[in-house]
């Protein structure tokens, strides 16, 4: 289903189709929350509570970019909420607090999300044995410790990672392309 019909879909109230906007998003928007709080329980519950607000309003959204901001700047919100209410805020200075609430800080951790679930959706479009020499050269393996763990040639573990990246590079390419549009 394409994202347009998805958003459409979603509009006329398709569990379906919001069940896969979870599915896509959940992870990389609790991740996002990660650079406001440390406590994975409370950020899920956040996320939680994003995407039940996105489900009531989501008869407003005509795109994905839309959703996706939109949740970004919820959970943000309430984890901020959650430091200026909390306790602890007596652990973080003026200064790391400005930060936190900076757009800046904003858009700088948006991005980067996206660019990271970019990452991993190009990552799993790979053959897994292609996904496999490249989480080893990731994890720090030289090509011939990751020749050896999966008992292959070194010059087959550099087949797979010259695979690996040219893969990723046109799927960034396109996506600024379409950025760019």
């Amino acid at each position: 289903m394409k994202e347009t019909d998805r958003i459409k879909e979603l509009n006329r109230g398709n569990r379906i189709a919001f069940n896969l906007l979870f599915k896509e998003n959940y992870a990389s928007i609790c991740s996002f929350a990660t650079h406001f709080l440390a406590d994975n329980a409370r950020i899920e519950d956040f996320v939680q509570e994003a995407f039940l607000k996105l489900w009531e309003k989501r008869e407003s959204f005509d795109h994905i970019g839309a959703v996706k901001s939109f949740l970004h700047i919820v959970v943000r919100n309430k984890c901020l909420n959650h430091i200026r209410d909390s306790k602890k805020t007596s652990f973080i200075n003026g200064a790391d607090y400005k930060k936190l609430i900076s757009e800046d800080f904003f858009f700088e951790k948006v991005i980067e999300e996206e660019y990271y679930s970019k990452l991993n959706q190009l990552i799993k479009t790979l053959p897994p044995r292609t996904q496999q020499v490249l989480h080893l050269s990731m994890q720090g393996l030289t090509q011939r410790e990751i020749a050896e763990e999966l008992d292959i040639e070194i010059s087959t573990v550099k087949s797979h990672k010259k695979l690996a990246y040219k893969t990723i590079r046109k799927g960034f390419e396109v996506l600024v392309i379409a950025l760019l549009l």
